[in-house]
């Protein structure tokens, strides 16, 4: 009976802590690739922490990847960042590879990417773009490389 409820349980809540909410954060034309961060991952991971993800989706295929979404961990009080892990996302969306990381600490520089992430992890600062949902926006982040005709 406890098993049946717990696997219920299991069901119900599964889907919730795995909602996403992606929104833009920059379009690097000169790097290829458009950068979204899901404003629900944000989590505490111990001692002024956080950890949120990004999604990377590419102009054109990686190894066979057309983006990734990317696990950062960052300092709120001390400015620092760390790259736990990466999933690579095929073009239908589906993960086809995982990259445990841990790297090691790393200062993050006043004004870089990894600022602007520790900022929204750390709740000190909000996006002023839109939200994109919570489907990947593999071909909304294409679209936004080529000039986007055809974003959202």
């Amino acid at each position: 009976m406890l098993r049946t409820a717990l696997i219920a349980f299991g069901i119900l809540v599964a889907p919730a802590a795995q909602a996403r909410d992606w929104w833009l954060m920059t379009v690097e034309k000169d790097e290829g690739r458009t950068v979204f961060v899901d404003l629900q991952s944000p989590k505490d991971a111990g001692e002024d922490i956080r950890s949120i993800d990004i999604l990377m989706v590419f102009e054109q295929d990686r190894a066979g990847a057309a983006a990734g979404i990317v696990n950062i961990s960052l300092g709120c009080k001390a400015p620092k960042a760390r790259i736990n892990g990466v999933t690579r996302i095929d073009t239908s969306g589906k993960p086809n590879g995982t990259e445990p990381t841990d790297t090691e600490w790393g200062e993050v520089s006043p004004g870089s990417n990894f600022a602007d992430l520790a900022d929204l992890a750390c709740g000190r600062r909000k996006l002023d773009t839109k939200s994109y949902g919570d489907g990947l926006p593999i071909v909304d982040g294409r679209a936004l490389l080529q000039g986007g005709e055809n974003a959202k």
